[in-house]
C-alpha cells in the first residue's frame, strides 16, 4: 500500500481506494473458503471423522476473512505510524537545528553591535549618530570631549553643534546620507557647548535599519584645529619667507622635483630679465642653464632628488635673455613635505661674476707681484753681496793696509809714541772684525761658496760667540739645491729668528734642524723660551728696523713656500719653513700658472 500523510489516511481519495482493496480482498477470501471441504480438513487434523455442520464453516470462514483483513490494516497502520514518528523526530531535529542556528546567528549579531558599540564608546573620533529629523540618536564620549554637551543632555533632542552661517550646508550633507549618496570628507567648523568653533573634519555615511531602509546618517568628527594652527603657522611662514627671499637682494629660486620653477625671486628675474609669468612652471635647466652643462647638471639633479642629499654650496652658470653669462654661487636647501619626502629645492645664489673677473685680476697681479718679489730677492742679494764685496775690497783692505801701517810705525817711533800706536792698531783690528762679522751677516761668502748648511752653522757660532746663545744645529745631509734668492731668503730668514730668541725668548737655547721631504726643504727653529701671541705678531707688529716675522712670512709666500708658527705663552715657539727645492718649483710655478689660465 502507498504511504500518505500521517493522520489524514481517510480523508484522501487513495485512502479510499485501499480500505477497497482490502475489502475485494477479504470477499476472495470467503469465496475461496467456501470452496474447501474443512470438515475434511477437521478430520485429518483431529484424526477422526467428525462432521462439521455447514453453519460452522461460514462462521469459520468470516472469522479468517476478519483476521486477514484486521491483520492487514493493523501492519498498515504500523507502518504509518512508525513512518510518522521518523518523520516527526527529523521534523524536531531541523527545528532544533534551525533554532540553534537562529540563536548563534543572534548571538553573533550581538557580539557585532556589542563590539560596534565599544568601538564607538572607545574611538578618539567624535561618532555621532542622527535621524532624519535631525534628531541625536547616538553621542559617545569623544564627542562630550570634543563638543562639551554630555550623553544625555543631546539625545533625543536636536543636534546642537550647527552654527547658523552652516545650517544650509548641514541640512545639505543630511539629505545626501538619506538619499544614499556617498560623500567626501569636508573640513568645517562646529559649535562647542561653551559657544566657541571648532575646526573639524567630518566623514559621514548612511544609516540603515534591519530591513535595509534608510533612517538616518552617522558621523565622525576628528579634532584638526592644533593642524589648521599648523598649516597657519607655515603658510605665515612661508609668506615671510617669500618676503624675505624678494628682499635679501640676491638670486632666489625655489624648483619642484621634476625641475620646474615654483618661485623666482625679484633680483634674479632683474638679472636675467625675465618676468615672472614666463619662467613659473618652466623647467629651470632649459630656460637658465648653459647647453653645454644642461644635461650634466639635470642628471646630478635627479640623482640628488632621489638620494635628497644637496650639496652645501654650488657654482654654476646661468644664461640671461640675451644670452649673457652670469655666475652665481648657490646655496641650497633641500624641502620636504611632512612625511619627509623630497619636494624640491630651494637656493639663495650670490652673482659672483664681477667677483671672480676681480679675483682673476688679483691672482695676475700676485702672480706678478710674486715675479717681481723674486726679482727684487734676487736684486737685493745681488746687492748684499756686492756691498759685502766692497766692505772686504775696499773698507777690509783699507784697515788691513792701516793695520799694516800702524805696525810699522810702532817699531820706529819713539817709547812715548808706541802706547798710542799700538791702541789705534788695536781700534783698527776690532773694526776689521766687525766688518768681517758685518761682511758675513749681510752676505756671507760661505752662503754662496758651499751652501746654505755651511752657512747656518757659521751663524750659530757667531750667536754663541757674540750673545752667549747656544745653538745646535742638524742637517740630513742630503741635498738640497735651492735658487740664489732662495738660499739669501732662507739665511736672512733663519737669522731674524734666532735674533728674536736672543732678544725675547728668555732662554739661551735653541734648535736648527734641516731636512729634505718630499721634494721640499723643511727649515725648523725652535726654543723652550716664553712664547707669545702668534696672531698679535702677524698682524704685522714688526721691529724697527728688524726682518719682522710679518716680512718673513711674505718673503716665503712669494718663493712659494709657507711658513708656520706654533707658540703658546710659556711654552716656547717652533716656526717652519717649507720650500719647494729648485726642480719641485718650478714644476709648482707651472702649474699654478696653468691653473689661473683655466680659471674665469
Amino acid at each position: 500500500m502507498r504511504k500518505t500523510v500521517p493522520g489524514e489516511y481517510f480523508r484522501e481519495s487513495k485512502a479510499f481506494g485501499d480500505l477497497i482493496i482490502i475489502v475485494a480482498t477479504a470477499i476472495v477470501a470467503f469465496l475461496l473458503a467456501m470452496k474447501f471441504d474443512l470438515f475434511r480438513v477437521v478430520y485429518v487434523l483431529h484424526g477422526n471423522h467428525v462432521r462439521v455442520p455447514w453453519g460452522i464453516d461460514e462462521f469459520l470462514a468470516a472469522l479468517i476473512l476478519l483476521a486477514l483483513a484486521l491483520g492487514a490494516f493493523s501492519m498498515r497502520r504500523w507502518r504509518e505510524l512508525s513512518w510518522e514518528v521518523s518523520l516527526r523526530t527529523r521534523l524536531r531535529g531541523d527545528l532544533l537545528a534551525a533554532v540553534e542556528r537562529a540563536e548563534r546567528e543572534k548571538a553573533k549579531t550581538e557580539a557585532i553591535n556589542e563590539t560596534l558599540q565599544t568601538m564607538i564608546h572607545s574611538s578618539p573620533l567624535a561618532v555621532i549618530m542622527v535621524d532624519g529629523h535631525h534628531n541625536v540618536l547616538v553621542w559617545n564620549p569623544a564627542a562630550e570631549r570634543l563638543f562639551g554637551w554630555s550623553e544625555s543632555e543631546v539625545v533625543g533632542s536636536h543636534l546642537p553643534t550647527i552654527p547658523e552661517h552652516s545650517l544650509e550646508e548641514f541640512c545639505s550633507i543630511i539629505e545626501n546620507d538619506l538619499k544614499g549618496v556617498n560623500q567626501v570628507a569636508r573640513e568645517l567648523q562646529r559649535l562647542r557647548k561653551d559657544g566657541s568653533l571648532v575646526d573639524v573634519c567630518l566623514w559621514t555615511a548612511s544609516y540603515k535599519n534591519a530591513g535595509g531602509e534608510i533612517i538616518g546618517s552617522i558621523g565622525m568628527f576628528a579634532d584638526i584645529t592644533e593642524r589648521k594652527r599648523m598649516e597657519t603657522s607655515r603658510e605665515e611662514s612661508e609668506r615671510r619667507f617669500y618676503h624675505i627671499l624678494e628682499n635679501v637682494g640676491l638670486a632666489a629660486v625655489i624648483i619642484d622635483v621634476s625641475g620646474r620653477i615654483v618661485f623666482c625671486s625679484d633680483f634674479l628675474l632683474e638679472l636675467a630679465e625675465w618676468g615672472h609669468a614666463e619662467v613659473l612652471g618652466k623647467d629651470w635647466f632649459e630656460l637658465f642653464i648653459p647647453p653645454e652643462i644642461k644635461d650634466q647638471l639635470m642628471q646630478l639633479f635627479a640623482a640628488m632628488i632621489g638620494s635628497g642629499a644637496f650639496p652645501r654650496f654650488h657654482e654654476n652658470e646661468i644664461v640671461t635673455r640675451h644670452g649673457e653669462r652670469r655666475l652665481i654661487r648657490w646655496s641650497n636647501t633641500v624641502l620636504r613635505d611632512l612625511n619627509g619626502n623630497v619636494t624640491g629645492t630651494a637656493s639663495i645664489g650670490e652673482d659672483i661674476t664681477d667677483r671672480k673677473r676681480a679675483e682673476a685680476e688679483l691672482r695676475a697681479n700676485q702672480q706678478q707681484l710674486a715675479s717681481l718679489a723674486a726679482e727684487l730677492s734676487l736684486a737685493e742679494e745681488r746687492e748684499r753681496r756686492r756691498f759685502a764685496s766692497e766692505l772686504h775690497d775696499q773698507v777690509g783692505q783699507t784697515l788691513a793696509f792701516t793695520r799694516i801701517k800702524l805696525n810699522s810705525l810702532a817699531g820706529t817711533s819713539p817709547s812715548d809714541s808706541f802706547g798710542p800706536i799700538m791702541e789705534i792698531r788695536d781700534a783698527v783690528d776690532q773694526a776689521i772684525q766687525e766688518v768681517r762679522s758685518l761682511m758675513f751677516q749681510i752676505s756671507p761668502p760661505v752662503l754662496y761658496e758651499i751652501g746654505l748648511e755651511s752657512a747656518i752653522k757659521w751663524l750659530c757660532d757667531w750667536c754663541r760667540e757674540k750673545y752667549g746663545f747656544n745653538v745646535e744645529f742638524t742637517d740630513d745631509n742630503s741635498p738640497k739645491p735651492l735658487a740664489v734668492e732662495v738660499r739669501g731668503t732662507l739665511f736672512q730668514a733663519v737669522r731674524e729668528l734666532l735674533i728674536n730668541s736672543v732678544k725675547h725668548a728668555q732662554t739661551k737655547n735653541a734648535l736648527i734642524s734641516i731636512k729634505k721631504i718630499s721634494g721640499k726643504l723643511v727649515v725648523n727653529v725652535e726654543d723652550a723660551g716664553v712664547g707669545f701671541d702668534v696672531s698679535t705678531v702677524l698682524q704685522g707688529q714688526v721691529e724697527k728696523g728688524g726682518f719682522g716675522l710679518f716680512n718673513i712670512r711674505q718673503r716665503i709666500d712669494h718663493l712659494g713656500g709657507e711658513f708656520e708658527i706654533a707658540s703658546e705663552i710659556g711654552r716656547g715657539t717652533r716656526v717652519t719653513i717649507l720650500i719647494p727645492l729648485a726642480g719641485q718649483r718650478q714644476r709648482e710655478t707651472e702649474e699654478n700658472l696653468n691653473r689661473s689660465r683655466e680659471e674665469p
